[in-house]
């Protein structure tokens, strides 16, 4: 999945698929502490990764959700980050992640969920939508404008 999106130039969202893959044992076991708030970088919060893996045991997509906002987040970045592998896209896939990560934020008592997303990415924004985000700002950031969107979750 790596390789791939490397291969098609496009970012890669969620930051945890920046990790080094080569071992994974290793990059599970720093995932797991990420969540508790072990070894994390400055001005990062803790989080959870979840992956969308196939019945073939292919990686589809991740997504992380983070479980606090600091200064950084609030302005860009938000509660939860996702992608889907670029042979993966237009199947549905990030609707149904999202979905379930609302879910998540919910049981761990995150009522109000930012998300952000590239201007140009009008298939994330849809899913944002779709799922219930309300579009709050744009903003400009590094010379991209990037949209800010709340879920209020009951």
């Amino acid at each position: 999945m790596i390789e791939e999106w490397k291969n098609s130039g496009e970012k890669l969202i969620p930051w945890s698929l920046n990790l080094d893959t080569t071992d994974i044992h290793s990059m599970v076991e720093k995932l797991h502490g990420y969540s508790k708030g072990i070894g994390l970088s400055d001005n990062f919060v803790e989080s959870s990764t979840y992956w969308l893996i196939d019945k073939g045991n292919k990686v589809l997509g991740a997504i992380d959700i983070r479980h606090r906002l600091n200064e950084n987040l609030s302005y860009r970045g938000g509660h939860i980050g996702y992608g889907i592998r670029p042979s993966e896209r237009r199947k549905g896939y990030a609707s149904k992640m999202l979905f379930l990560a609302l879910y998540i934020c919910k049981n761990v008592n995150i009522s109000r969920v930012l998300i952000t997303c590239s201007k140009d990415n009008v298939g994330s924004a849809k899913t944002i939508i779709k799922n219930g985000g309300v579009l709050d700002s744009e903003e400009m950031d590094s010379g991209e404008v990037f949209q800010r969107y709340w879920i209020e979750l009951k």
